[in-house]
């Protein structure tokens, strides 16, 4: 996932959201840290998918991973990703674990985050809502979302 997000963001320069939920565990969450602060996670690339990268950036002019053009063009695919790519996290506060707890075992989620917002559990009736206002919605304007969760691809559609 975090690969075809880094592709949409770092090579194509298109916005997108990647929606990580704290179950996914301390080791992701790590990493999305790691993403939140240098637009990268290491190890995650092989040399050869770097080159091939770097001659996405540069359109085919890199000829070497210790050239001026290879690092240029891994700074440019960085730099891409942190402006491009929007990190949603979600944590369930009312656990064992108390909100001062995982700011002080993840720092970066708070320091790097533009906006945190906090929310109520939402009743059985208001989420029926929002589904039935969504699905009254003009089709046309609305998109498949697509999701992967715990290796599990799907999409979502909406049912009239």
């Amino acid at each position: 996932v975090l690969k075809d997000a880094f592709f949409v963001c770092g090579v194509q320069g298109r916005e997108g959201v990647l929606l990580v939920g704290e179950e996914m565990g301390t080791e992701c969450l790590q990493d999305i840290c790691t993403l939140m602060l240098e637009g990268m996670c290491l190890g995650l690339y092989s040399d050869e998918e770097l080159m091939i990268i770097a001659n996405q950036i540069m359109q085919g002019t890199v000829t070497g991973k210790h050239s001026d053009k290879f690092e240029l063009a891994l700074d440019r695919y960085h730099k891409r990703i942190r402006t491009n790519l929007h990190v949603v996290v979600t944590m369930d506060l009312t656990g064992p674990d108390p909100l001062h707890h995982r700011v002080r075992q993840f720092p970066t989620l708070l320091l790097r985050s533009s906006c945190v917002d906090m929310y109520s559990r939402w009743t059985f009736g208001a989420r029926v809502n929002v589904a039935m206002n969504w699905i009254a919605q003009d089709s046309s304007k609305r998109s498949d979302v697509l999701w992967e969760m715990l290796g599990s691809s799907t999409s979502l559609t909406s049912m009239a």
